[in-house]
């Protein structure tokens, strides 16, 4: 099975996902999405958080999301494996935003949702815009 640094694949999609899929829900994930998570958690060396269901949390739909979810947007780039909202230990999510709006190239992030409506997590995703410049989305 896929190994994913850093990240065991139920802290990656959600719930309903991860009991019918198991280790297999991998194959939900964009390869490029997963690769700029990491890259984001070896660069600040500390625990993220993308969801915490699995332990007892509330975090369900942060990462891959079922097409049959209700959270979030029809379209939204969850439900095809491109998208993270993030947290990650003793970083703010507006320093997290910040760094990230400034250093996306370093990461892969082609889009990234406007802080005023992501107050307490960051989103990112890897979708391909045909843009050069980051894509500050809302919802």
């Amino acid at each position: 099975m896929i190994q994913i640094p850093h990240f065991e694949i139920h802290e990656l999609v959600d719930k309903e996902t991860y009991n019918a899929l198991g280790e297999k829900s991998v194959w939900m994930l964009n390869p490029k999405a997963v690769d700029g998570l990491i890259k984001i958690r070896k660069h600040f060396n500390k625990p993220m958080t993308v969801n915490n269901w699995y332990w007892g949390g509330k975090l369900e739909n942060r990462g891959y999301r079922s097409i049959y979810s209700t959270t979030g947007a029809k379209f939204s780039q969850h439900r095809v494996g491109n998208a993270w909202d993030i947290n990650v230990k003793g970083i703010s999510s507006d320093m997290l935003n910040d760094y990230l709006v400034k250093n996306y190239r370093k990461f892969g992030i082609t889009t990234i949702e406007d802080k005023s409506f992501t107050k307490s997590w960051t989103h990112i995703d890897f979708r391909n815009t045909g843009q050069k410049d980051l894509l500050i989305v809302k919802p």
